[in-house]
């Protein structure tokens, strides 16, 4: 319900939009015509086709653009690096919660997810990699933070994870 008070106001703000070029086109025009007292009145049954039709573009072009923004989101999803896969594989139903940790020794931190951790002593540029796979699974919307140090995985990440392990199963 939330989705589509959100989508309607996003029309109705597309729509007041297309509704402020119809005075302006006026004015373009009568600015062209010679200054004799012309009232130029546009019919009733033009206006309202105006309203009509601009709101249905507007819900139109809102459409495109979301359908653009999920068509984006799906193939950032399916374009998943080594590291994001390994993080993904390393979750479980019982284990989703993913923790960012750091001390003084390691500034950059690592992530830890169960009894697995991402740290990599002898080579921090291959524990850095795995802390940026996270942010980019939050950006593309399979893990959400919960707080600084604290991230879990969405529905999507659940259902990716699951696609991911059904995927290595039937590889072997």
């Amino acid at each position: 319900m939330n989705n589509f008070f959100s989508y309607l106001w996003k029309v109705l703000k597309q729509w007041y939009i297309y509704l402020t070029f119809l005075p302006e086109i006026i004015n373009k025009i009568i600015s062209y015509i010679p200054k004799i007292n012309y009232k130029i009145e546009i019919p009733e049954e033009y206006k309202s086709c105006y309203l009509i039709l601009a709101l249905i573009y507007a819900g139109y072009r809102i459409w495109v653009n979301e359908k653009k923004e999920k068509e984006k989101l799906i193939t950032q999803e399916n374009n998943l690096s080594e590291q994001e896969k390994e993080i993904l594989n390393s979750t479980s139903s019982n284990v989703f919660q993913i923790y960012f940790l750091h001390v003084d020794q390691i500034p950059s931190g690592w992530i830890r997810i169960g009894n697995r951790e991402f740290l990599f002593e002898d080579n921090i540029e291959k524990t850095k990699s795995y802390v940026e796979a996270v942010h980019k699974l939050i950006e593309k919307k399979l893990v959400e933070p919960l707080s600084e140090v604290f991230f879990e995985l969405t529905q999507a990440g659940f259902k990716k994870a699951r696609e991911l392990k059904n995927e290595k199963k039937e590889n072997i």
